[in-house]
């Protein structure tokens, strides 16, 4: 008995350590199957994103307002606009205001500058902010689609549209 017992003994060990070895894997996390059938969740994201996309009358009032601002009160020579996107954040009286961000390229003395990132706010009219200040608004933004049109391109088109 004593000559068989240590291949027994080894062969209960292996079986301890396989059993171990199956219930540390048993409870390991096992991938998720979703129970829905995949068009519903485009769906839930398309009315998610219905209600953060504003309407197109703010859009073109924030590109309107940005594009005056800068050809009135904007670094002379903007030569394009770039990364243009909508964002919102929320007051403090639980509303959301929304904010156009993005980035302008300049050129002085024939050559071109850095781009310099700014925030066009609508409020009770707007605000139009440049470089640090603007680039901590759009960073603290929630950013939102925006499917009615490349924003970078109507921005740009409508400072380009004035005298």
């Amino acid at each position: 008995m004593a000559a068989g017992a240590p291949p027994l003994v080894t062969a209960m060990r292996y079986c301890a350590l396989i059993s171990t070895l199956l219930v540390i894997a048993g409870c390991a996390s096992a991938p998720v199957s979703h129970t829905r059938p995949p068009a519903e969740i485009p769906a839930r994201s398309s009315a998610q994103e219905m209600r953060d996309t504003p309407p197109d009358s703010v859009v073109r009032f924030l590109i309107s307002s940005a594009a005056a601002d800068f050809h009135t009160h904007g670094p002379s020579q903007i030569v394009r606009f770039r990364d243009v996107r909508l964002g919102y954040s929320v007051t403090l009286s639980g509303e959301k205001q929304y904010v156009l961000c993005g980035q302008f390229l300049r050129r002085q003395n024939g050559d071109s500058t850095a781009w310099v990132p700014f925030s066009t706010v609508r409020t009770s009219g707007y605000e139009q902010s440049i470089g640090a200040q603007a680039e901590m608004y759009c960073r603290t933004a929630t950013a939102i689609p925006y499917t009615g049109g490349d924003l970078t391109f109507m921005l740009q088109s409508r400072f380009e549209s004035f005298p």
